[in-house]
């Protein structure tokens, strides 16, 4: 063998990897600039949702609140909320909501949100927490990150963190 036909051999493979990592970055930069409206809607979403859920938790588990469950749960989730752009796009646009990486994740953070109206009143307290504590874990990459610093601060207050850990030693305790 001599040195042109190693040179070309060489020069062929630099081509089709060459070309490989162009491909990759096209399909990058696509599904980059495809996703980034719903990012930016979702994330400002995230950003007024995430104080509903607040206000509810600290309402529901305040000991001087004298409203119960029940209508504290048709006070902040009478009207299901739900992610309405995410909704679109799933729907609507479905090819793009695909692309999200995330995608699974939220349509199944969404159905939760939406489920908090037409579960029981005491698993709405839980449920919230969990959906927060989804954003701080699975979605960490959606929220702004005021919104994640903010929920962060909402998980570690001590009712909340208190709440929780009484749950799970309950759930554990049943299982037994």
């Amino acid at each position: 063998m001599d040195w042109t036909h190693l040179a070309t051999i060489l020069a062929t493979l630099g081509t089709l990897i060459a070309g490989g990592i162009l491909e990759w970055f096209r399909q990058w930069l696509t599904t980059k600039t495809a996703t980034k409206p719903l990012r930016r809607l979702t994330r400002e979403e995230l950003a007024t949702l995430a104080p509903t859920l607040n206000f509810f938790l600290l309402t529901a588990l305040d000991p001087t609140n004298t409203l119960s469950l029940g209508s504290l749960q048709k006070k902040y989730f009478g009207v299901p909320l739900k992610l309405k752009a995410f909704s679109f796009y799933a729907t609507d646009k479905t090819e793009i909501a695909m692309q999200l990486p995330e995608c699974l994740m939220l349509s199944n953070w969404n159905n939760k949100l939406q489920s908090l109206s037409a579960i029981s009143p005491e698993e709405t307290v839980i449920s919230a927490i969990s959906l927060l504590s989804m954003l701080t874990v699975e979605l960490r990459k959606l929220p702004s990150r005021e919104t994640l610093e903010f929920v962060k601060r909402i998980l570690e207050r001590p009712e909340v963190s208190g709440f929780r850990s009484k749950w799970f030693m309950n759930r554990a305790s049943l299982s037994k």
